[in-house]
């Protein structure tokens, strides 16, 4: 099942941006039936949470392994941080599932 789709109507309803948008308050109209659709509590805070600690871990791993001067001291923790939010946000919108919402 695509990641995307509507609960209530089954067609895809929002894109990528809009889907990594929502979080455990938020809510959205889809944009084919206009229903409300979120996403549930509990997946979607535990994927919150690893936002955080995914790239902090792959930035303590780049520390760890870096050259001890130069600019490779800078980019591997950038790199890092940035390939670890990439892979979390593709987490997050492929499978945290979207669920109907109360208007």
């Amino acid at each position: 099942m695509h990641p995307t789709l509507c609960p209530h109507c089954g067609q895809r309803c929002m894109d990528f941006w809009s889907k990594i948008a929502l979080g455990p308050a938020r809510k959205k109209k889809c944009q084919t039936c206009g229903n409300m659709v979120g996403v549930p509590w509990l997946q979607s805070s535990l994927h919150l949470l690893g936002m955080g600690l995914i790239p902090l871990l792959i930035c303590v791993m780049a520390i760890a392994m870096r050259d001890s001067s130069g600019w490779l001291s800078l980019a591997l923790p950038a790199g890092g941080i940035l390939a670890g939010v990439a892979v979390e946000l593709w987490l997050y919108c492929r499978f945290v599932p979207l669920v109907a919402r109360a208007p």
